[in-house]
């Protein structure tokens, strides 16, 4: 069975899937298999929809979430139809299932005068100062995620036209910004970047305080040092500002569909979880939508 994974997983990748979601499907089926290894089951050919029922339920009982059980019956199925439509199998067992209802919470995020104090704080005379004022500035004004904001390169990044380019494996994505985020990268492009690269430069826009790319964990600890000196305490993660983001632009009127492109979605119901922020406004762009225009 798991020779039957391999060869899906490059399927996949035929297909321009990116490299994260290719291993998700992986490990999702990496579990499944797994699973039926311990029951002796290794021929995909002899598995029912009763095995992969019992599957599900194992998940289940196990303690994992709706939302994690919704995912694994949705790349059982995908795997299954693939096994199906290459004749290795003669009929789909995986047809019929049935993922759990999930609700949906609202994404947590804070308002746009928290945010504004948030980003009043940082220290622009010094160099760390000035390189997390950019660094929040453009989390902000881009809804990018952590690992998006540490892997970016100096060359992605166009403040003349506001625009920050992403790579996710083979695809990528365009961002505009506006004129604060600009200014802040601007300022720290110049002043604080070249000090910190001190001649060991090697292409990251975000740099330590010893010359070397910004981790997930410093980062980490940046935004919980600026969310305790706004007194947001807890309720700021590196996500508060990509849900904010989204949030702060369909309230002032931007359309579901920018918002999906702009977060990289790649379906749109997962950007329907901010659609209890809408109101009345209409406007589709990002300098009209975004508060810090």
């Amino acid at each position: 069975m798991e020779n039957f994974v391999e060869q899906y997983a490059l399927c996949l990748q035929t297909e321009k899937m990116s490299d994260n979601t290719v291993k998700a499907y992986r490990r999702d089926l990496g579990k499944l298999c797994g699973y039926f290894a311990k029951q002796g089951l290794y021929d995909v050919t002899r598995i029912t929809f009763t095995d992969l029922n019992s599957y599900i339920l194992s998940l289940e009982r196990t303690g994992s979430s709706p939302a994690t059980v919704s995912r694994n019956v949705s790349v059982v199925k995908s795997f299954f139809t693939w096994l199906f439509y290459m004749r290795i199998i003669n009929d789909n067992p995986a047809r019929k299932l049935k993922a759990p209802k999930t609700a949906r919470s609202v994404p947590k995020i804070i308002t746009v005068e928290e945010m504004d104090r948030l980003l009043s704080i940082p220290d622009v005379s010094t160099v760390k100062g000035i390189r997390d004022k950019a660094m929040l500035e453009l989390m902000y004004a881009t809804g990018m995620r952590t690992g998006e904001v540490i892997t970016l390169k100096a060359d992605d990044i166009n403040c003349g036209i506001g625009t920050v380019t992403l790579y996710d494996g083979e695809k990528q994505r365009c961002i505009m910004f506006g004129s604060h985020a600009a200014e802040a990268v601007r300022l720290y492009m110049r002043q604080s970047r070249p000090k910190l690269a001190d001649g060991k430069d090697g292409g990251f826009l975000f740099l330590n305080m010893t010359g070397n790319p910004m981790t997930r964990q410093g980062f980490w600890k940046i935004i919980k040092q600026y969310g305790e000196a706004a007194g947001l305490g807890e309720r700021l993660t590196p996500h508060t500002f990509r849900h904010s983001f989204a949030a702060h632009m369909i309230q002032n009127g931007a359309d579901m569909r920018t918002v999906q492109e702009m977060l990289g979605h790649s379906d749109i119901s997962t950007t329907q979880v901010y659609a209890s922020f809408a109101d009345s406004k209409t406007a589709s762009v990002y300098r009209q939508a975004h508060p810090r225009k």
